[in-house]
């Protein structure tokens, strides 16, 4: 009964006021990250704006869509953006669904992204979103993972849209792997870049 009050809320026109309210920290945490949110919208960063687009409502979608990029890991993206804002090339390793990548993008219009990600339907997605905001002509976008040595590996992909704890398998430390584990292909980073002003990397324990 809970759940769907609040999708009817989520889904009527209280929609845009509750947003801004949850975006200017009016109502807790505790319960926007409750409400749904799927489609497309415009995702607030700490000084600026990207599109996003998403057909499924998880976790990650809740917090871009009620409290933007401020609610998503708050100190490192803020760090991040700034940085951004007065670099001249940066690098997004284990990308994701590119919410580095599309805020770095969003912080300067000068700004080249190398954007590295090897889960085949999160870079899928994630290329749709840079071209949504239309800036492919500012990212190199890498459908592999990197290492110390170019090739392939095994990668594994939990069972859920998006996973968002992808993994190359020789980091994944479990004895069960549910989901389905593929071969990705592997680069140098070397290899595709010769220098850069701010590098992230997130890769579930492969650093």
């Amino acid at each position: 009964m809970a759940r769907t009050a609040l999708d009817a809320v989520a889904a009527s026109p209280l929609r845009v006021p509750l947003r801004a309210l949850t975006q200017r920290r009016l109502i807790p945490r505790s319960v926007w990250r409750r409400l749904p949110a799927t489609g497309a919208f415009t995702v607030k960063t700490h000084t600026s704006s990207f599109l996003y687009e998403t057909p499924q409502d998880d976790r990650s979608a809740r917090m871009l869509f009620w409290g933007g990029v401020p609610a998503f890991e708050p100190e490192t993206t803020a760090l991040w953006e700034r940085a951004a804002a007065n670099a001249t090339t940066v690098v997004d390793i284990g990308a994701n669904r590119g919410i580095f990548t599309l805020t770095a993008l969003a912080a300067s219009p000068t700004v080249r992204v190398v954007s590295i990600e090897a889960s085949p339907a999160t870079f899928a997605h994630m290329a749709q979103m840079v071209a949504l905001n239309g800036w492919t002509d500012r990212v190199e976008l890498v459908n592999a993972a990197a290492a110390d040595v170019a090739g392939t590996m095994a990668f594994h992909v939990p069972k859920m849209p998006l996973a968002p704890s992808a993994r190359l398998v020789v980091a994944a430390h479990r004895s069960e792997l549910s989901g389905e584990v593929v071969d990705v292909p592997v680069v140098r980073l070397d290899d595709i870049v010769s220098e850069a002003d701010i590098v992230k990397i997130d890769v579930e324990g492969a650093e």
